[in-house]
């Protein structure tokens, strides 16, 4: 076993889920065939996109797995209902809204009128009473503004990387098992930890080559990183990393791996790519906690003015929601 992959299951297996993600996710890149960190991948899933995601690659990789074949299909049909129900659950909060105002506004009419009535009742040689002046209540209509909010992918400062780059280099320089690791667990640390956004080509591209080469030196010949590193390479320590591919494959092999694996890579990255080192959303979350959250800013915000409350419905994609009232979370959809 992997023993990226035996790390993961032994932080999962202690509660380090956030741990074991990271992990997991990084023996998935090293091997994307390998079925196992798929299946260890899904329990650590935040949301069923995810799941489906993983049992995609299961299937892929052995349709025959009946357990795999079982958790997907039951996901697939459970799916369709998601998008519909947050429909429902936001116009039910709107109709309860203009219902609670109506109500509001009914029981302040009857006291004012109570209380016109019984001053009107005071014994005999109380002196005349002023005209009571009819109030007057405003009709009150929400206000629904809708506002797209476009997602801003964070990523660190350009000083942070070139310091991590700084680090990194002589590491690889040296050419040992420990030095590998340790600008390996450098590179993972800078992508997860500090909130890096998997697509920046040269941090990805250290990285698969630190991997790699730890199995270099451990005589492994099948060498899966090597092969998501792009034969087009141009960035930082290219010439050494293009040189030492080429001791073990030739250009036109390691062109044709490439481009066989590039959409699982991709789906990798799409499903997994985001920061993990942030808390996840949670009730009672602040809006800027939660942009501050692993989910970030969403793709779209639903907005209900009344009275009293301002209503949000944070749209994030199909099947994830999170609706606020006056800036505070209430709810969380997934």
């Amino acid at each position: 076993m992997d023993d990226l992959l035996q790390q993961g299951i032994t932080a999962f297996q202690a509660g380090k889920r956030d741990d074991s993600r990271k992990l997991f996710a990084a023996a998935i890149q090293k091997n994307l065939n390998d079925e196992s960190a798929w299946g260890w991948m899904y329990n650590v899933c935040d949301n069923d996109k995810e799941r489906i995601d993983c049992l995609k690659q299961v299937l892929r990789i052995n349709p025959s797995n009946e357990k795999a074949n079982r958790l997907f299909n039951k996901l697939t049909g459970n799916q369709a209902k998601s998008n519909k129900t947050s429909k429902k659950l936001f116009g039910k909060i709107v109709t309860m809204s203009l219902a609670l105002l109506v109500v509001i506004v009914i029981v302040v009419i009857v006291i004012a009128f109570n209380n016109q009535k019984a001053l009107q009742q005071l014994v005999f040689f109380a002196p005349p009473l002023p005209t009571i002046t009819q109030v007057t209540f405003p009709t009150l209509t929400p206000t629904i503004t809708l506002t797209n909010t476009p997602v801003e992918t964070l990523t660190p400062t350009q000083d942070s990387k070139q310091q991590l780059i700084n680090e990194v280099i002589p590491l690889l320089d040296t050419r040992t098992t420990e030095s590998f690791k340790e600008a390996r667990y450098k590179l993972i640390e800078f992508r997860y930890i500090s909130q890096m956004n998997w697509k920046d080509e040269e941090v990805q591209t250290l990285y698969w080559y630190a991997d790699s080469m730890i199995d270099v030196l451990a005589g492994d010949t099948l060498l899966y990183e090597f092969q998501d590193i792009s034969p087009d390479y141009n960035g930082v320590y290219h010439k050494q990393i293009i040189s030492e591919i080429l001791k073990h494959m030739s250009k036109e092999e390691w062109k044709t791996k490439y481009e066989e694996n590039r959409p699982i890579v991709e789906t990798v990255q799409a499903t997994f790519g985001r920061e993990i080192g942030r808390s996840a959303p949670a009730i009672g979350m602040t809006a800027q906690q939660v942009l501050d959250s692993q989910w970030g800013k969403p793709t779209k915000i639903n907005k209900t003015i009344t009275a009293n409350v301002i209503y949000e419905q944070w749209v994030y994609s199909v099947d994830r929601y999170i609706y606020l009232e006056n800036g505070i979370v209430v709810s969380i959809q997934e």
